[in-house]
């Protein structure tokens, strides 16, 4: 059977992306992006309250090219500057990128990275100012294994390994990772149906404060609404409940969303809203 495993860095990403994405909505600030697209290229420009009195903005630029890649850019107000260079048109499976970041009062930050994904191998090598980090997984129908070295830029570090198992039959994802650091890594995924999503997972570590336990579920109310709920369960044992609601409208052609959290033993709640006008 035909299997071409995800790269290495991916292992567990569709359980880290229920788990992780839209909950917090910018940190719980309001926020509020216009999109726009024509032939090829899509701005947004977003506007984020970051205080009672204070604001961050931030415009995103991308432009799509078939007979090469895409180009993007992002710039903020608070002097930070983001640009990629993807060509993922020069070979079939490959994938060529250069990053340029840079922020107020630091040095120009330069990366390049190349992915090669085909049935039944996905490799990858970056090179950025921290070192250098190569992977490679293997798959074999549903199975793959990988394993990642990193080399850093400080001669006194040794080198890093990572390794990790995943298993995915296309409504079960199931991870285990160990990491840099020797921290374990599990999670689980399950997409009940077409609109019910469930996934955990855990970390451990020796020292027990940075372990941690999350749950958490999707639902989609209509094709227009879904609801996203988690528990977390820190090192510390700390319990932090959080909650998102995302609605999208059609006229105007506006996302919705609302993102609040609440840790019962500190009392401490905080909450956000978020409008997101154009193409989504």
């Amino acid at each position: 059977m035909a299997f071409v495993p995800p790269i290495f860095s991916k292992f567990g990403k569709t359980c880290s992306d229920l788990l992780n994405k839209k909950w917090e909505a910018d940190d719980f600030n309001n926020t509020i992006s216009v999109k726009s697209s024509s032939k090829g290229v899509k701005v947004t420009s977003k506007a984020i309250q970051t205080a009672p009195n204070a604001y961050n903005g931030k415009v995103s630029f991308e432009y799509n090219d078939k007979s090469f890649g895409k180009v993007t850019a992002d710039v903020e107000t608070d002097k930070q500057f983001k640009g990629t260079t993807e060509f993922n048109a020069l070979y079939p499976g490959l994938v060529v990128k250069s990053v340029v970041k840079s922020s107020s009062g630091k040095a120009v930050s330069p990366e390049a990275s190349i992915e090669y994904v085909t049935e039944p191998v996905a490799l990858t090598a970056t090179h950025n100012s921290k070192g250098q980090t190569v992977t490679a997984a293997f798959g074999y129908e549903g199975f793959s294994c990988g394993v990642g070295l990193t080399k850093s830029s400080n001669a006194d570090q040794p080198l890093a390994y990572e390794a990790g198992l995943q298993y995915e039959d296309g409504s079960v994802v199931l991870t285990a990772n160990v990491k840099k650091d020797y921290t374990v890594g599990l999670s689980l995924y399950h997409r009940v149906s077409s609109i019910f999503q469930v996934g955990a997972s855990g970390v451990i570590a020796s020292d027990a404060k940075k372990s941690t336990i999350s749950v958490g579920s999707q639902y989609a109310v209509s094709p227009a609404c879904i609801v996203k709920g988690k528990v977390v369960v820190d090192g510390e044992k700390q319990t932090t409940a959080y909650g998102y609601v995302e609605h999208r409208l059609t006229d105007p052609n506006v996302v919705v969303g609302f993102s609040g959290s609440y840790q019962p033993t500190t009392k401490d709640a905080k909450f956000g809203f978020s409008f997101a006008f154009g193409e989504n």
